[in-house]
């Protein structure tokens, strides 16, 4: 394995470290406040990043049902929705009334909230 190789394995290995680390800290969070909304968010954002896609849904899910108002939530849950085929429309059509348009992008087509870190899954 060529060193530049090397390196960027382990810069990947330490950010799913930290993915998983954090993901421990919001678990954590959410054992003492359930009802925190953005903890759920931001959970929802590290299982998506970790690659745990349908558990990152259900994670914005809640978070939505919780704080169905907040743009933040349904951005992350919009993000997180196109990420899986069978939901891609509905989180095109989040995106385009946050937008105020008809919708945006495919399903797969996702950035920020899902883009797993290389060597995660």
């Amino acid at each position: 394995m060529e060193p530049s190789s090397r390196a960027a394995f382990a810069d990947a290995g330490a950010d799913a470290d930290a993915l998983r680390e954090a993901r421990g800290l919001l678990v954590g969070r959410l054992g003492t406040a359930p009802r925190d909304a953005l903890a759920w968010a931001d959970l929802a954002e590290v299982e998506c990043r970790l690659g745990e896609r349908e558990t990152a849904r259900l994670c914005a899910e809640a978070a939505a049902c919780l704080a169905p108002r907040d743009t933040r939530i349904r951005r992350v849950r919009a993000m997180v929705l196109l990420r899986l085929p069978e939901w891609g429309e509905r989180g095109r059509h989040e995106l385009g009334e946050l937008e105020g348009g008809p919708g945006l992008g495919r399903p797969g087509e996702a950035g920020g909230a899902c883009r797993a870190p290389s060597g995660a899954g």
